[in-house]
């Protein structure tokens, strides 16, 4: 390490301005407010792994992830699977399960070929609470 690297510091006040206010729990009234949109369409892959079930519309979120995708892209989702262990650490984490079938017919509305494909001993842990349901957006899809 050059001594540079091993003397400087950097204070708080050279980071960001100490009159500036920033959203915390205690002083933002809403969950999440984005500061960038995303333009339709222009993603190749989008790789989730159970965090639809947090979002307050678990089917909006899926239908908005989908409209994200190029055509031809593909969404692949490692959603909580519906095994034993899949309920109880969804119950657990108060993660909101739409059932495969509910994913896969939202994902086809939104002009997407949809599979699913259970995960393999290799692939533990995960095997034991996920499932992979594989979205590829038809490449005729309308991006309007």
């Amino acid at each position: 390490m050059t001594q540079l690297a091993t003397n400087h510091h950097i204070e708080a006040s050279e980071i960001a301005p100490a009159d500036q206010e920033y959203p915390t729990a205690d002083n933002s009234d809403s969950e999440f407010e984005p500061t960038t949109t995303l333009d339709d369409g222009i993603f190749g892959l989008i790789c989730v792994g159970a965090v639809v079930g947090y979002a307050k519309d678990t089917e909006a979120s899926l239908k908005q992830l989908a409209a994200l995708l190029a055509p031809g892209g593909v969404l692949l989702n490692l959603e909580m699977s519906q095994s034993l262990t899949g309920r109880f650490v969804s119950h657990r984490y108060h993660y909101h399960n739409l059932s495969h079938a509910k994913i896969c017919e939202v994902l086809e509305y939104a002009c997407c070929q949809v599979t699913t494909q259970h995960l393999r001993l290799r692939h533990l842990p995960a095997k034991l609470t996920r499932t992979a349901i594989i979205a590829r957006r038809n490449a005729a899809a309308d991006n309007s």
